[in-house]
């Protein structure tokens, strides 16, 4: 009869760990799938942000490039696009994230200092045909504009596909 009872007592015991062990985890589960869905609504909103603000840069950039605007109207909107991807990397490193996410984080801001890099390539470029405007044709000015906009192209890509990876569960699987 002892054995029965002791027997008994540590199936409880067991069971009665089992189920804190479970209740501890659900928990712990739950806290990161809500840092997790945080940190990809917080950037969804500001990935909605830069995806604009590169729009803008791009088509500014676009005009310029193919000798509709001159380039003393495109640096402000240039200059502008710099500041606002600056903000976009505050922006970002301030978002909660868990520590996977953290991976991702790292990701999105070297996309927007990549977007950054551009940015100063075609400001340089923009710059270049302000002081050669008594020349007709400055290659330097021009092979910038077009880097910068190829590359703030790709930077934007980028970013997206980073940013679109936050709403995917963690280990999907890609496909395609």
């Amino acid at each position: 009869m002892d054995a029965i009872r002791v027997g008994a007592l540590l199936a409880f015991i067991a069971l009665a760990g089992l189920v804190v062990y479970v209740i501890i985890r659900s928990r712990t589960v739950g806290r990161e799938s809500r840092e997790s869905r945080a940190f990809a609504d917080g950037l969804a909103a500001v990935a909605a942000r830069v995806d604009a603000s590169i729009a803008s840069s791009l088509d500014v950039i676009d005009e310029l490039r193919r000798h509709r605007m001159g380039a003393e109207d495109a640096l402000p909107a240039i200059d502008a696009a710099l500041t606002a991807v600056d903000g976009f990397v505050s922006e970002v490193d301030s978002l909660p994230a868990a520590l996977p996410s953290e991976t991702l984080r790292v990701q999105l801001v070297e996309d927007l200092r990549r977007a950054e890099r551009a940015l100063d390539r075609a400001q340089h470029g923009a710059r270049k045909l302000v002081a050669a405007s008594a020349r007709v044709n400055d290659l330097e000015g021009h092979a910038s504009v077009k880097r910068g906009y190829l590359e703030l192209q790709h930077a934007r890509d980028a970013f997206a596909r980073h940013a679109g990876a936050a709403n995917r569960p963690q280990g999907a699987v890609r496909r395609g």
